[in-house]
């Protein structure tokens, strides 16, 4: 019995690895720039003496996808999406360089451009301080312009770095993506961005539902499968007791 128990068991833990997938997922549909998460599952023969009937369960790829979420209009000044392929530039928390397509910035009290979870975006000349003014616009390709305060005419300050990816990108846990090599994106002039615009997130959450029920009566299945065979690993040993 114990070729069904470790079948069962390892789909029932890649099961409860997929779920938690789901539910992140599903955890940030309302999450601007969110890619969603999804990843394949493979069987694996236990290596050992004898035929190889023993199979485990495992992940196997793991991917996010890059479509493109809907354009929703905020009007507010700080806010951009973009509308091409491309992400900008970010620094995480370690002061190392990321990517993202979370567009909805936020000054902080020393002047300095962020994403929604605090990362400084990154300019031409290393992160955008914005000094103080009156009025922001951030141009399609990137460029800021402010109307300093007490002035009449507005200026050109920092341009946002915009980046193309020509290798894989991998999500961290922080939810920025990085080079799987470490080698950094390349500048891209065509990246396009809209002001006043976010880019809402890809998750379609009625398909996440029905993949979240799905896995649920798979893991159910899978118990059942265990229950099964410890209940036929008893009843054989009755017999054999006699």
């Amino acid at each position: 019995m114990d070729k069904a128990i470790h079948t069962a068991m390892s789909g029932a833990v890649r099961t409860m690895q997929a779920q938690q997938q789901h539910a992140n997922n599903l955890a940030n549909v309302n999450t601007g720039g969110f890619k969603a998460d999804y990843s394949q599952a493979v069987a694996n023969a236990l290596p050992g003496e004898g035929m190889p009937t023993r199979v485990m369960v495992q992940t196997g790829d793991v991917w996010s996808d890059f479509a493109a979420g809907a354009m929703q209009q905020t009007g507010r000044s700080l806010d951009v999406a973009l509308a091409t392929p491309g992400f900008l530039q970010v620094n995480d928390i370690g002061g190392e360089p990321a990517y993202s397509r979370g567009g909805s910035l936020t000054l902080s009290a020393e002047g300095m451009l962020a994403d929604a979870s605090g990362h400084l975006v990154m300019g031409q000349n290393g992160p955008v301080e914005i000094p103080p003014h009156e009025q922001l616009l951030i141009g399609e390709d990137g460029t800021i312009s402010i109307l300093p305060e007490g002035d009449n005419e507005m200026a050109v300050i920092d341009q946002l770095q915009l980046v193309n990816a020509e290798q894989p990108l991998i999500k961290g846990t922080d939810g920025l993506f990085r080079t799987e090599n470490g080698a950094p994106p390349v500048a891209d002039p065509t990246v396009r961005l809209a002001s006043g615009f976010i880019e809402a997130s890809n998750v379609n959450s009625v398909r996440e539902m029905v993949s979240f029920m799905s896995l649920n009566r798979q893991f159910e299945m899978q118990l059942k499968v265990m229950s099964t065979s410890r209940d036929m690993a008893a009843a054989g040993d009755v017999l054999l007791r006699g």
